[in-house]
């Protein structure tokens, strides 16, 4: 099954659901920017490609484990 899904593929349907996400008025002058990969490499390549003066990030709780190993995607933007 993996082998038939491209990279394409799952921007595609990523946008798709977006867009059927925030289909209302006041989002229509949102633009949407799907990119995989490693979440904290792919915000800090977009943020550069397009000149970006400031990053928002929101920020959830994890384990202390989870937090110690892993480390959130914000704390790898900074």
């Amino acid at each position: 099954m993996y082998g038939t899904i491209t990279t394409e593929s799952r921007i595609d349907s990523a946008k798709s659901h977006l867009k059927d996400k925030l289909s209302g008025e006041k989002y229509e002058t949102v633009q949407l920017h799907v990119k995989i990969g490693d979440a904290g490499r792919e915000i800090l390549n977009f943020a550069s490609e397009i000149g970006a003066e400031l990053i928002v990030l929101s920020s959830h709780g994890q384990g202390f484990i989870e937090h110690l190993l892993v480390r959130s995607v914000a704390e790898r933007v900074v």
